[in-house]
């Protein structure tokens, strides 16, 4: 390296060095200086107001005062806004902040533009009054012995904000443009609180805390919104992720949420009272599209909750424990219809729960909800029926199962419901269906209270409001087995309730028969054979059908039995003389008993044509 060169080099070195020390050694007095006190730059005021001017409607800003100062809190340099105000074009005071912290562009300072690049609002205080009509206004934040102030201008306080925050949102969101300064603004963050009296629905509440930020790139809008509120008996808070893309005036915003109990929103609209029995907490996402300046198109949403309870007016007085709770929905907002595209919940003990899974659909009018639902229920134990099917809902098909059946389960059961809920809170829901299919096994199964129960009982079969229609592949009465058979209940809706059973039964002759002695039918008293006497074998279809209420006399009851008889002894037909080996065809109903076979009579062999009438209690014997 030619001596030239070197000297040139370290000249150049030592003059960057002494440019470096003298910057460090200003950064360090502005430090200092920043840490004593801010700077004033009141001088750049005009500038600045000039910069925000491109506000929609002739709205303007103006400033007291701008300083430089120290941000403690993020180590860093900043400029601050003091007492800045927002003016609509008519002059009124729409907004006030104590102190705003602002930054400018460095990219539009290379124009030659003064523009912002981000602006922090920090103790924003909001009043948002719903008056009793619906309408809305912003006022100022009312002190505690401050009046209700006057309702006048309605919506035009209100529309100037929602117009300010679509302008917003379009800046955001927009290319910055040297020729627009305010195009450069791309960080909004806010620090606040919120008052909100809604006169309407005479509820109050307040978030203390609001802190929310904004940042815009390349046509969307990313942020982050956490609320600290004192709601009653309602929400402690909610953070959200938010991601805007801003198309034509229309806003898709996703949200998730967190801590929301669902008494909040039974809070804010009556239709929605039903939800106050919810005692969870919803966390989610919603998705939802809008039409700026305030009118919401759609809402998806996917939330989940538990544990908790639920509970619900005379329906569930006593609350059910909730493990698991997921739903997705979507809801056409100007149409009032709302789609459930899933529904699962996971209700009862954690080790054994009853696990339902729905779709469905309804619709919201002023004064009621109208649902449609289809759910699918699985590991339901029938003795959990009084738990888990709502008082008051198909209330005779609910009274007959939950004092019939005392054991086993239902393996999985399909239901499609249709009823209207009045959002009245005193107010009764109305069925207008109720259908489904049902799959069970090892069921105790009490027809009639002085006949023997049948146990074990399994199959399949489809019921309504009305009754049940049921197809058995096996079960026993009193130890004799039921191979197959079909069960109708009907009449459970009113005041007709009646069972017909018609079935194949085999086993012991004795154990049928003692059914047959049970009251009302005794069976017995008009044949003067007791079941303690008899022995062999019976194979026959047998049906029986008697109204399904107490008091019954034996004539409401209608049996019939057509099979046979095999190895039979003891029949008892003449004197006190035993009958063996009877092999005999059987027809039996209240009114005749028919027997037609062989037998060996004190061992000799008979052929045997007999008939016993039964009516009337005559014991008429050929």
């Amino acid at each position: 390296m030619s001596p030239v060169l070197n000297r040139s080099l370290k000249l150049t070195l030592k003059i960057i060095a002494a440019l470096l020390v003298i910057l460090l050694v200003s950064f360090a007095l502005l430090l200092w200086r920043l840490s004593s006190s801010p700077i004033q730059l009141n001088q750049f005021v005009p500038s600045i107001e000039q910069a925000a001017s491109d506000l929609p409607g002739g709205r303007s800003i103006k400033l007291k005062g701008m300083d430089l100062f120290w941000n403690h809190a993020e180590r860093q340099i900043d400029l601050r806004a003091l007492d800045i105000e927002l003016f609509g074009s008519s002059g009124t005071s729409l907004l006030k902040a104590p102190q705003v912290n602002v930054s400018l562009s460095v990219f539009a300072l290379m124009h030659g533009v003064i523009a912002l690049s981000s602006i922090e609002l920090v103790d924003i205080h909001v009043h948002l009054v719903r008056n009793e009509d619906g309408s809305f206004q912003v006022l100022k934040r009312k002190k505690a012995t401050q009046p209700k102030q006057a309702t006048a201008s309605k919506e035009a306080g209100f529309r100037n904000y929602l117009e300010v925050v679509q302008h917003v949102f379009d800046v955001l969101a927009s290319e910055a443009d040297h020729k627009k300064p305010i195009s450069y603004l791309k960080n909004v963050k806010i620090k606040g609180s919120l008052d909100v009296e809604d006169r309407k629905r005479g509820v109050n509440w307040t978030a203390e805390t609001v802190e929310t930020m904004f940042v815009g790139h390349k046509g969307e809008i990313k942020g982050d919104l956490s609320v600290i509120l004192d709601m009653p008996r309602s929400l402690a808070g909610i953070s959200a992720d938010v991601v805007l893309s801003v198309k034509q005036e229309v806003v898709t915003a996703s949200l998730n949420i967190a801590g929301l109990k669902p008494v909040a929103l039974a809070l804010f609209d009556q239709r929605l009272s039903a939800l106050a029995g919810l005692d969870m907490t919803f966390d989610g996402d919603i998705r939802l599209t809008m039409t700026l300046p305030d009118k919401i198109q759609s809402l998806e949403a996917d939330i989940n909750a538990g544990p908790g309870q639920l509970s619900y007016l005379n329906y569930y007085p006593t609350p059910l424990k909730v493990n698991d709770f997921g739903l997705q929905l979507s809801f056409d907002l100007p149409g009032k219809s709302l789609q459930v595209s899933g529904l699962d919940v996971s209700l009862g003990s954690a080790g054994s729960p009853l696990k339902l899974h729905g779709t469905g659909a309804a619709q919201i009018a002023n004064d009621s909800v109208s649902l449609e639902l289809d759910t699918q229920l699985q590991q339901l134990k029938v003795n959990e029926f009084d738990l888990y099917w709502p008082r008051g809902i198909a209330k005779g098909a609910r009274n007959w199962l939950v004092s019939n059946l005392t054991a086993g389960a239902v393996d999985s059961t399909n239901l499609h419901l249709a009823m209207n809920i009045p959002t009245g809170p005193e107010a009764d829901f109305e069925l207008k269906a109720l259908k489904g299919t049902v799959a069970y096994n090892g069921l105790t199964v009490s027809y009639f209270g002085s006949l023997p129960p049948a146990k074990g009982v399994n199959g399949s079969g489809t019921y309504n409001q009305h009754g049940f229609d049921l197809n058995i592949t096996g079960g026993s009465v009193n130890g004799v087995s039921i191979d197959s058979g079909k069960v109708l209940i009907s009449g459970l809706d009113n005041q007709q309730a009646a069972i017909a059973i018609d079935t194949h039964i085999s086993g012991g002759l004795a154990p049928i028969y003692s059914v047959l002695e049970a009251k009302p039918i005794e069976l017995n008293r008009t044949t003067g054979i007791d079941s303690d006497k008899l022995g062999g074998q019976v194979e026959f279809d047998f049906s029986i059908s008697l109204p399904l209420r107490s008091g019954l006399a034996g004539e409401e009851i209608k049996y019939k039995a057509n099979g046979k008889i095999s190895g039979g002894s003891r029949l008892d037909l003449v004197g006190n003389f035993d009958v063996q080996a009877a092999n005999m065809e059987l027809q039996l109903d209240p009114s005749n008993l028919k027997l037609d076979g062989t037998l060996e009579f004190s061992g000799i062999p008979l052929a045997l044509d007999w008939h016993t009438s039964l009516a009337g209690g005559n014991k008429a014997k050929s």
